[in-house]
């Protein structure tokens, strides 16, 4: 007689839950020259399940997300752009930028972090 039989195994979580995520990220470069191209790495807690980048200030300078990256990408690559592009005498321009991290409980804002981007 040939006995069968199947095992299940169910993990269960206790004393935890899940909480919203406390986002956070680095930059590899947060200052230079225009065209400036940054590597975002989102290092966000709580496991969030997914991203929106918000990009602002410039002062008539221009951001572009870059390699195929876009503001809901977990780890984007973004291009700043200052204006004067070219002369020196222009003054150097400074973006903000911020990642809302979410999950199914809630949503976390990291703090501005600011890209400097030079004229030349």
């Amino acid at each position: 007689m040939i006995k069968l039989g199947f095992h299940w195994r169910f993990g269960v979580v206790q004393g935890g839950s899940l909480s919203a995520p406390a986002a956070s990220f680095n930059v590899d470069v947060p200052a230079g020259a225009s065209s400036l191209v940054v590597n975002f790495t989102d290092t966000s807690s709580n496991t969030p399940t997914s991203w929106t980048w918000a990009v602002s200030g410039g002062g008539g300078g221009s951001s572009s997300f870059t390699n195929s990256t876009n503001a809901n990408s977990q780890n984007p690559q973004i291009t700043f752009v200052n204006s004067g592009a070219g002369n020196p005498a222009n003054p150097p321009q400074t973006f903000d930028v911020v990642l809302e991290a979410t999950n199914a409980a809630g949503t976390g804002t990291s703090s501005v972090t600011q890209i400097s981007v030079m004229p030349v």
